[in-house]
């Protein structure tokens, strides 16, 4: 994946190629493609330029191309990090890799200035008032990818687990609370009593070591189909557990915001934008969130710049699909004690043929004991 933008520390902003050639003052009319760009200018621009995702410098300007017949477009102007060597200097989970990009489905990048709703529309005047006020600067907005990339990168997790394995989990984790009545044989006179259900009772606790661990999981927010295609996609994730705290004190300082919005956010997208917006708000005041809240409230009270930005400020959102990964990793970590589908059918079996069997038992021991009175 070639980087269409880099994050210029000159001038403090993510831009293109054109754009950042034309901000150095380089005649874009007379070179559109960037074909004759020179030794020098090329210097700067690998000493000034970083990716945008992981923060590696070294940028080297590829020119574009047309079409010799038709004069299309086959390739604009971009950047490459590479090595002497041509070989890939990004970070190992970087999204901007050329080979292999590393596709981390716990993040999202969020254009502020992408507005396609009143709510997106919204954040970007929020963000574009605390850059003109100087509450952000778009160093800042980086920074903050750079900073997940850095923590990323000390904790990633090899999935081992298996989709046939979450009825398990689940039999364990919907129980974790002990709010289940214990099996008496006498609830065998019942006459459509579902033994089934006083089987998966037993399971559950079977194993104490199993049961005490899933019993410290906060949630369960995944099903075994959206499961299923998540395991073929994806064998490497970050542990988003790491960002536990802060995620619940996004969602503290979320809620203040959105409760005080003149706009719903009712969409995934929007939420996202929110949620991008939030995390740059704690990461700039180191996580504090009073301090977060009270920047919030003076951009709010802010003045608006006399100009419309028009570049690109592209943020991060750390927090996407949070609770779904959160699970997943949970699972993870107790997978090789967890039973298949196959293997927890049979262990039911085998469960709901020996309550049939105290039931039996008691019902003879009732009968002899009425004998003997």
């Amino acid at each position: 994946m070639m980087a269409i933008t880099s994050f210029s520390i000159k001038f403090d902003r993510e831009l293109d190629a054109s754009q950042y050639l034309q901000l150095l003052g380089y005649e874009i009319e007379q070179d559109p493609e960037l074909r004759f760009v020179d030794k020098n200018l090329r210097n700067f621009i690998h000493n000034d330029l970083m990716c945008p995702s992981c923060g590696i410098k070294g940028a080297v300007l590829v020119s574009g191309a047309k079409g010799q017949l038709s004069e299309k477009n086959l390739k604009q102007p971009h950047f490459r990090f590479i090595a002497n060597d041509g070989s890939d200097i990004h970070d190992e989970y970087c999204d901007l890799r050329e080979i292999k990009p590393f596709k981390d489905i716990s993040c999202e990048k969020i254009n502020f200035l992408e507005s396609k709703s009143l709510a997106t529309k919204l954040i970007g005047e929020y963000v574009s008032k605390a850059i003109y006020n100087g509450f952000l600067n778009r160093q800042d907005i980086a920074k903050f990818r750079v900073w997940h990339m850095n923590i990323k990168n000390k904790n990633m997790v090899k999935l081992s687990l298996r989709e046939d394995k979450i009825l398990h989990y689940s039999t364990i984790y919907y129980r974790r609370n002990r709010n289940f009545y214990e099996f008496h044989p006498k609830l065998g006179e019942v006459k459509n009593l579902n033994w089934k259900i006083y089987a998966l009772d037993r399971i559950a606790t079977k194993s104490m070591a199993i049961f005490e661990e899933v019993s410290k999981h906060t949630n369960s927010s995944v099903k075994e189909e959206d499961l299923n295609k998540f395991l073929k996609k994806h064998e490497l994730i970050f542990d988003v557990r790491f960002l536990s705290d802060k995620y619940k004190l996004m969602l503290k300082l979320k809620s203040f915001i959105s409760r005080n919005s003149e706009v719903d956010f009712k969409t995934k997208y929007e939420l996202s934008f929110l949620d991008a917006f939030t995390g740059v708000l704690l990461y700039v005041n180191n996580w504090d969130f009073q301090k977060s809240l009270f920047m919030f409230i003076d951009i709010l009270n802010a003045k608006c710049g006399n100009g419309v930005f028009t570049d690109n400020i592209v943020a991060l959102n750390p927090f996407k699909d949070f609770q779904m990964l959160e699970s997943i990793l949970n699972m993870n970590d107790v997978n090789e004690w967890l039973l298949t589908k196959d293997e927890l059918d049979i262990e039911i079996k085998k469960e709901v043929e020996t309550l049939k069997s105290e039931y039996e038992i008691w019902k003879l021991a009732s009968v002899v004991i009425t004998i003997q009175q």
